[in-house]
Formats: C-alpha cells, structure tokens, sequence
C-alpha cells in the first residue's frame, strides 16, 4: 500500500492509512468514529477517533491537533498516552490508579 508522499526520499504514509491497517490487522470496524478524550479541543484543538470492535484487547485510536510539526502545548502528548494507555480496552473507562491531571 503506497499512498504517502515522498519527500527527500522517505516515504510517508497518512495517519488514517496507517490506523485503517492496524484496525484491518486487529479485526475492528473499518470505519472511525470520533472519541471523547479529557483533551478535546483545547488551545491545540485535539480531536481523536478511533476503529472500535477490536477483537482481543486491541485499541486503535488516530488524534490530530493544530500545530504542523510542532509539539502540542504543554504536556498534551504525554498526558494523551498516559490517559490512552490507563484505559480499559473493552469498557473505555480508566482503569484504576491512572491520573492525566495537569501538572
């Protein structure tokens, strides 16, 4: 699958492209609907989606924020993974003892 651009001879692939094989190779739904996270909108206005009915206990979730090649402001990316890894795969509920407080 080559859809990417090339550029300074590296190939890229797009975000949706790169999530749609993860969610083919998990067995999720093909289709991405949009997923609430304590991050959404913001001054970076993070918005995610995500490919659910995973089988097992695969997650397959695609954000994006305003910034080009920048960082997100703050400490958005790690407290995202953070909140990301803390979840529950089957119930989306944080799982005990996870904090993404500020901070």
């Amino acid at each position: 699958m080559f859809v990417g651009l090339f550029f300074l001879r590296w190939i890229y692939e797009s975000a949706a492209d790169a999530a749609q094989a993860y969610a083919k190779a998990n067995s999720c739904s093909s289709i991405p609907r949009a997923v609430a996270t304590p991050f959404d909108g913001g001054p970076d206005n993070l918005a995610c989606t995500e490919h659910p009915d995973c089988t097992g206990e695969a997650s397959v979730l695609t954000c994006m924020y305003d910034g080009e090649h920048l960082p997100p402001s703050g400490h958005l990316a790690e407290r995202l993974t953070i909140w990301f890894l803390g979840l529950d795969s089957t119930s989306r509920k944080p799982n005990k003892g996870v904090d993404v407080a500020d901070g």
